[in-house]
């Protein structure tokens, strides 16, 4: 059969040559992203179990929309786990490439929890601007700063030790989204500390969900992008005209 396209492959600095980058990393960076990933994943559950308590006792959506997403956070963060201890198996003969495609498949899995959580806000915030319930914002601010650090730390701790892991970068998209939802939060607790804008509350749930709804559309396109067997990035197909495409 005559070969109708060559290639010509542009390797990143570090990839390895003929696959795609996001699959393929030396084993002590996995072992640096395993540190990073239990250190978020152990100080994220228990900002979830403050964010939570916290949201039900001021009556605060804002809070108890960033208790949704850490959920959905502390889920991915596990599953981003198990994704790294799954990609570190030796191949075998029914999985004859191995196991390293299970970090892909994380990564989209934490940006399709992210879509859902977010879609939860928008719904509860739009019922709540009809009618703005009373929200104690000196506690909503506390919590919420408090959120804003330990997301802050996470997400910077998860940003050194991304490189270019499509699992590692979905678990660093999620915790600074809740950064950022962290700081909308405290400023609504603000405004309903100065001057009893309620329906900052709410409002600020509709801006974390619009930041989360931009952040989240890269991992998926990524994502999908592999799962489909794209080409890998830099890599450039010459066909010959009577062909139409590679074969």
């Amino acid at each position: 059969m005559r070969q109708c396209c060559a290639h010509r492959t542009h390797h990143p600095p570090g990839a390895a040559p003929g696959a795609h980058a996001e699959e393929h990393r030396p084993a002590d960076r996995g072992s640096q992203e395993l540190r990073a990933l239990w250190a978020a994943l152990i100080a994220n559950a228990a900002l979830l179990v403050i964010e939570a308590a916290g949201g039900l006792a001021f009556g605060s959506l804002v809070l108890m929309a960033d208790a949704g997403h850490l959920l959905a956070d502390v889920s991915a963060l596990a599953v981003s786990v198990a994704a790294i201890g799954l990609a570190r198996r030796r191949p075998t003969a029914k999985h004859t490439f191995g196991f390293e495609r299970a970090e892909v498949l994380a990564a989209q899995v934490n940006a399709l929890l992210l879509v859902a959580v977010m879609a939860w806000i928008v719904q509860e915030a739009i019922r709540r601007l009809a009618a703005p319930p009373p929200v104690q914002a000196g506690g909503m601010l506390a919590v919420a700063a408090t959120a804003l650090v330990v997301n802050g730390a996470s997400s910077v701790l998860l940003a050194r030790a991304a490189g270019r892991s499509l699992n590692m970068r979905g678990a660093y998209v999620h915790l600074a989204v809740d950064a950022a939802g962290s700081l909308t939060a405290i400023a609504a607790a603000v405004l309903i500390l100065g001057w009893g804008l309620r329906s900052a509350d709410p409002v600020a749930s509709l801006i974390t969900a619009a930041l989360a709804a931009w952040a989240v559309f890269g991992p998926i396109h990524r994502t999908t992008h592999v799962l489909m067997e794209g080409a890998p990035r830099g890599l450039e197909l010459e066909c010959e005209p009577e062909c139409g495409g590679p074969v």
